[in-house]
């Protein structure tokens, strides 16, 4: 079975079913008027990667203003990569800047919930980095985070991320990043030269 993440990142590039696409007013019935802010950061990140800025937005405003007071409990994490996941999607720096100031202490640790496994924290430093124009950051976060990933043997997120990677590298379109020839510069993850 496939996570929730991941399940939302193949719908990015396939017709792979969304799979929260019309649950979430399901969901809400279920839950009542409350939600949890972990419901509302996985609500926000779907709606970023479905290209819903308003709704995004509505969601980031309900959740953001709880971040700082939430207890460090086993939603902590996840909460706040969403949200900052959400909020990289929609160009909301400043919340990209809360997230990646609370979460950089965990660079090395692999978020897995019960939807699955994210993969590394340090994937989504990235995204927040790119978020905060630190482009530099970004790259040497996803960098790092490909390397982790693929000495776990956890080769959906390190593709993801080896992805991510290279889509910034377009971006960033600077010398070397789009005419470094065939071969010449390996792949995020991959071994030193001398391990090769």
């Amino acid at each position: 079975m496939l996570s929730l993440a991941f399940r939302l990142e193949i719908a990015r590039y396939t017709e792979y079913p969304v799979p929260l696409d019309g649950h979430l007013e399901e969901m809400a019935a279920l839950i009542g008027p409350w939600f949890p802010p972990i419901t509302l950061a996985l609500f926000a990140a779907h709606h970023a990667q479905r290209g819903d800025v308003p709704a995004t937005r509505a969601v980031l405003e309900q959740v953001v203003p709880q971040l700082p007071t939430l207890p460090r409990d086993v939603r902590w994490l996840p909460t706040v990569l969403a949200t900052g996941h959400a909020s990289a999607l929609v160009g909301d720096s400043e919340t990209a800047r809360w997230c990646y100031g609370a979460i950089q202490p965990y660079a090395t640790r692999y978020l897995v919930s019960m939807s699955g496994v994210w993969g590394s924290t340090s994937y989504f430093l990235g995204l927040l980095a790119e978020a905060t124009d630190d482009i530099d950051g970004a790259v040497s976060h996803l960098d790092e985070a490909a390397r982790l990933e693929a000495a776990i043997g956890a080769v959906v997120p390190q593709a993801r991320t080896e992805l991510a990677c290279a889509e910034l590298l377009v971006r960033r379109g600077s010398a070397g990043d789009l005419s470094a020839p065939s071969g010449s510069r390996p792949a995020p993850g991959a071994p030193p030269s001398s391990v090769r």
